[in-house]
Order: C-alpha cells, then sequence, then structure tokens
C-alpha cells in the first residue's frame, strides 16, 4: 500500500504511491515520461462500456435515481459473484480481481474481461446497457468510484514501522476516490449544461459529506487535475476525493490563519477579504448571487482564480444550502470558461477548501475553490526559495477574464 516518508531535514511527509506509476501513460520503465497520444473511448475506463474495468461504484447516478446510492448497490451485487475485494471498506475500496467458479464450487482467479476471447465484455449491470460494450446512450450520468491507482489507502495489514528518526514511515491511510463527472469522453466542465454541472458541485458535496463522517477521518480535500501538464492521466472528465486521517500542513496553515484572524477580529477573514476585494474592484471578475470570482492580490500563477462565498459561510462544502451549491455550479462552470477563453484551455489544478471534519459550520473559515492555470512551470527559484513568481499582474488577469465572456 502507499507509504508515508518523513524528511528529517524539514519534518514534512511525502507520499510514496508506487502504483500510481502504472496510471495510463504515466512513466515507462526507467523512469522516462511516456507518450501522451490521444485517449479513445474505446480504451478510456471512463467511458461507458468500460465500466468493469473500475473497481465497483460508490455512485451511479442515473434519471431515476439522482442520489446514486440504489444503483450502485445494484450494481456491486451484479458483480459480487464475479469480483474479489482485496480491499474492503464501506466504500469498496478494491482492486478489481476477477474470479471464475471452478468444478470444485470453489473461486479462483481468472482472467480479466478484456482477455477472454470470444466473449462479450460488457456486463448486465444497471450502470451501464447490456447489448453494445460502447453503448451510444449510457444509462448513467455521473459514476462515483474509488481510485484504481490510490494514493491512499485502506490498511490491510499493519505497516513496518521505520527506524526514527532518519528513517520514519507509516501506512499512507485513507480513501480516494473519483467522480466520472459525465459518461462523454471528449467533454469538460467548461461545456457541460447547467443539470451536469449541478450533479457535479452536489457529488462534491455529497462525498465530502459522506466521507467526513468515518472514523479516523480528519480531513477531505475534492480536486480535479485537467491536462496532462497539471497531472492528469486520462482525458475523460473526472475529479478526486482524497480523505485523510490527519490535516495536511499545507492546509493546517490556511485553517489556523483563518482561526487566528477571527480570534482576534471576530470576523471571517474569508468575508472580510471578499469585502475589501469588492471594493477595490480591479480583481474582480463576476461577483452576484452571493458568490464572487476574482484573481486574488497575491496570485501564485497567472489567471489564479477563486469561487468564494461573499458573505460568511458554511466552512464545508457538504454544509451548504442547496440553493447555493445550484449557483456555485453555474458559476464554476461559467469561470472555466473564462479562463478557457482567456488563456487558451490551459491544464489547470482545481481544489475545493473545506475545514477540517467536526469544524463544517465553523464561523472562522468558508469554503472556497480555487482554480489554478499551469501556463509557468515553476523552475529553480521557485523550488529552492518555496516563493512563486506571478509574471502576469492579477489586476490584469481580472481584466482578460472579464473581458472574455462579455
Amino acid at each position: 500500500m502507499p507509504e508515508l516518508r518523513r524528511d528529517i531535514t524539514t519534518g514534512q511527509w511525502v507520499i510514496v504511491a508506487s502504483k500510481r506509476a502504472r496510471r495510463p501513460h504515466d512513466v515507462l520503465p526507467g523512469g522516462t515520461r511516456g507518450p501522451t497520444p490521444a485517449s479513445s473511448p474505446d480504451t478510456c475506463p471512463f467511458c461507458p462500456g468500460n465500466e468493469e474495468q473500475t473497481p465497483p461504484p460508490i455512485r451511479v447516478v442515473t434519471v431515476d435515481d439522482p442520489s446514486g446510492a440504489q444503483t450502485a448497490a445494484s450494481v456491486r451485487t451484479a458483480r459480487a459473484g464475479r469480483v474479489s475485494p482485496q480491499a474492503s471498506s464501506a466504500d469498496g475500496l478494491v482492486t478489481g480481481k476477477r474470479e471464475t467458479a471452478q468444478p470444485d464450487g470453489k473461486r479462483r482467479p481468472g482472467p480479466r474481461g478484456g482477455d477472454r476471447k470470444g466473449t462479450d465484455r460488457t456486463p448486465s449491470g444497471p450502470d451501464l446497457l447490456p447489448t453494445d460494450p460502447r453503448p451510444r446512450h449510457p444509462t448513467w450520468l455521473l459514476r462515483v468510484c474509488p481510485n484504481r491507482f490510490p494514493a491512499l489507502e485502506v490498511d490491510e495489514e499493519p505497516g513496518a514501522p521505520g527506524a526514527p528518526p532518519f528513517f520514519e514511515r507509516a501506512p499512507a491511510h485513507g480513501l480516494h476516490e473519483v467522480i466520472i463527472e459525465t459518461p462523454e469522453h471528449d467533454m469538460d466542465l467548461s461545456r457541460l449544461d447547467v443539470q451536469a454541472l449541478e450533479r457535479v458541485v452536489a457529488a462534491y458535496a455529497e462525498r465530502d459529506h459522506d466521507l467526513r463522517r468515518k472514523p479516523q477521518i480528519a480531513h477531505v480535500l475534492i480536486f480535479r487535475n485537467h491536462g496532462r501538464m497539471a497531472g492528469a492521466s486520462l482525458d475523460h472528465p473526472h475529479s478526486q476525493v482524497a480523505a485523510m486521517p490527519d490535516v495536511p500542513p499545507a492546509a493546517a496553515l490556511r485553517y489556523e490563519t483563518a482561526r487566528r484572524y477571527f480570534d482576534e477580529a471576530g470576523r471571517s477573514l474569508y468575508a472580510d477579504l471578499v469585502e475589501r476585494e469588492l471594493a477595490a474592484a480591479d480583481r474582480i471578475v463576476e461577483a452576484g448571487d452571493g458568490l464572487a470570482v476574482l484573481c486574488p492580490f497575491a496570485s501564485r500563477l497567472p489567471f489564479e482564480t477563486w469561487i468564494v462565498p461573499i458573505a460568511p459561510s458554511a466552512a464545508a462544502i457538504s454544509a451548504e444550502r442547496d440553493g447555493c451549491l445550484a449557483r456555485l455550479a453555474r458559476l464554476l462552470g461559467r469561470t472555466l470558461e473564462r479562463i478557457d477563453r482567456a488563456a487558451g484551455d490551459p491544464p489547470y489544478n482545481l481544489i475545493l477548501y473545506s475545514a477540517p471534519a467536526g469544524e463544517e459550520r465553523a464561523l472562522w473559515f468558508s469554503w472556497h475553490v480555487q482554480i489554478v492555470p499551469r501556463v509557468t512551470t515553476p523552475a529553480g527559484f521557485e523550488l529552492g526559495t518555496g516563493t512563486s513568481i506571478n509574471i502576469v499582474r492579477p489586476e490584469e488577469a481580472a481584466a482578460f477574464l472579464r473581458e472574455a465572456i462579455s
């Protein structure tokens, strides 16, 4: 399983997840970067017809099952006779090892569906049509499943302790999920219709709510990598969710800064920040319906963009009102469209920040979205100092984004 290792020179931890080197087009033997051929719906594990290339689903949203829980349960039941979990949890963290029935009644590992010559590899579960390996009209609208190449895993066996202080290590416990945002392979969030965007944001809130209630989970991170330079290994539109037993240092610094401001000023740091940005106006891209889009004063990279509630709001996305989630969905799609037009569909990382588990309604924090386009590459100075160099003034970036959609 993935492993945490502590850097004795900084005190920081890193995750060593060698399974992730087996992601599509990620790393070739010898450590060289693999080629990035155009992804094909025929082989994409997230496309309709290829559902069995992912672990059993946690949610399968359909027209008749908006929550996705009932359909996902039916799919898991249908797969139960064919798949043997290698790791179990309430969220179905499995590797999808196939089994076949033997004459003696025992089940033994069998070939994967794609390796069985002369047989239809398409399952008949309710999350896809049973008649066509590549159905043109899939029955599902959004799927959530465990990540096949997780950075965090449920612990199967106690990890061997390292020898502190120089070689301290620990298992990288946690849960790592994928939200497959649409059955359409060549679609993107910036081009989804409003209903599809609302399903994605609702999935963000639902997974945040479900995971932060689990024992030993302290922090839930929702993020999206768009483009190879931003870390995406598959072109099919998807987001990811990571649930961790500890609050990571970068997030903890953000939370403690907001908490300290609240203790000293008695007000929300984020509400005060948005109030002053609205008054200055030159970094505001769009504002209305309780939400503001802005390029922050100290943007780390060109076109860094935040979506922030204007007034003090819920500290976690799962504690937000449905009406606000619907407005966020529309605004998120429009903001990504602005970035696409202004910067030429750049690779980007999207991060949804929420307060730690148990602090969902804390007055000192507010959930918010950060979108960081990867139009420049951090180099030696940034790596050596930890200080970003932004070559585009945030005021100019905001003006470009405002003009991208009149």
